[in-house]
């Protein structure tokens, strides 16, 4: 069985996880950026981040802002 990778993935960082996922060929990326995802049919879920995740929308406490 494939297991299902949902995430929503920006188009600047398709390159970086690209490498990762050609070592996976196994796993099913469902990028919710690209499409509808069923997520009660995923196995796992793929958070990215970076300088454009504001504070203001996390729901947990930031131990270090630098």
């Amino acid at each position: 069985m494939m297991p299902n990778l949902a995430t929503w993935m920006r188009a600047k960082d398709e390159k970086w996880f690209q490498p990762f996922f050609v070592k996976h060929p196994d796993i099913q990326v469902c990028d919710a950026r690209k499409g509808d995802v069923s997520t009660d049919q995923m196995d796992g879920l793929l958070l990215t981040g970076g300088s454009d995740i504001a504070p203001e929308f996390l729901r947990q406490e930031i131990v270090d802002p630098t």
